[in-house]
């Protein structure tokens, strides 16, 4: 059975494998005004935002459905679920069930854990968080982080759990979009 851990992600996890949500554009928002679950895994793992587009087609057909894993500490790896085709568009639930099940498996193969934060892919890619959370729960080795109140008021209600930052080269994409 996963369990649910009433805390902060980044500030626990330092082995193991964390699962966040992105689109299939490669769009991930920087500046001021990002916020959320992913701005807070690229403001604390130097290499993985950079690491992630180099993995990145500028194709986003070659991107959707995939899995792109980033090593951001000697013990740990963000594995970035590519189940949004479009930068807010509505995450595909079957793939993030897919993705949190086969990440499970890799680190369960490893002898560790899958962290993801509680409602992953519910804020702006729409996702039914019971209805994942349902079809996910039994995974013994899967650890769910859900923020206290306090710490939630710092996001807004409708923060995401991608990151958007717009490509030096549009075109590519947009010829696939």
């Amino acid at each position: 059975m996963a369990t649910i851990i009433q805390g902060d992600l980044i500030d626990s996890v330092r082995e193991g494998r964390i699962l966040q949500v992105i689109n299939a554009q490669g769009r991930f928002r920087t500046g001021r005004s990002a916020r959320g679950f992913g701005h807070e895994l690229f403001s604390s793992y130097d290499n993985l935002y950079d690491d992630l587009r180099e993995q990145l087609s500028d194709k986003a057909d070659e991107n959707y459905a995939e899995t792109i894993s980033v090593t951001v500490a000697p013990d740990l790896v963000v594995d970035n679920a590519v189940v949004m085709y479009e930068s807010h568009g509505q995450v595909d639930e079957n793939l993030l069930v897919r993705a949190i099940l086969t990440q499970a498996n890799v680190a369960e193969q490893a002898g560790t854990t899958l962290a993801i934060p509680y409602g992953l892919g519910s804020g702006f890619g729409q996702a039914d968080w019971d209805s994942v959370y349902d079809r996910v729960k039994h995974v013994s080795n899967l650890l769910v982080f859900k923020l206290s109140v306090e710490d939630k008021d710092e996001f807004d209600e409708d923060d995401d759990d991608e990151f958007n930052v717009v490509l030096e080269d549009d075109d590519d994409l947009s010829a696939n979009a």
